[in-house]
């Protein structure tokens, strides 16, 4: 089961690198300026990488969404415009951490999580794609 630490949470997941491995190589990701023009399928752990995530070109692209940081930090419910946009972009497909985060997220931006996902779990990951 791949946790997520902090060094890792603001890099893009290059999935075709889980697939391709043999055995699964977890833990291996690519830096945003790799992943630009990476057809396979792309999941970003991050709110940034999420927005970087939306104008590459991959065509499946998703957002696993770990933290909910604009819960607990209020400077950032000034950004609810910016997290709208990101939350609601139609070509990302949301995958919450947990059935709270997904209820959180549906009730904040009105917008349907197709999935959950417990601590990143790579099989049901892979089932996913």
């Amino acid at each position: 089961m791949l946790k997520i630490n902090e060094d890792e949470r603001g890099k893009l997941i290059s999935v075709n690198d889980v697939i391709n491995a043999v055995p699964f190589v977890v833990g291996r990701f690519m830096e945003i300026s790799q992943a630009w023009g990476h057809k396979g399928p792309m999941i970003a752990t991050s709110l940034s990488t999420a927005e970087k995530l939306i104008s590459f070109p991959s065509e499946q692209k998703f957002f696993y969404v770990w933290d909910l940081s604009w819960i607990r930090n209020s400077r950032e419910l000034n950004d609810y415009e910016k997290y709208k946009r990101i939350y609601t972009d139609s070509s990302l497909s949301l995958i919450a951490r947990s059935e709270s985060h997904k209820q959180a997220i549906e009730n904040c931006f009105n917008r349907k999580v197709e999935h959950v996902v417990s601590d990143f779990n790579i099989q049901d990951i892979l089932e996913i794609l």
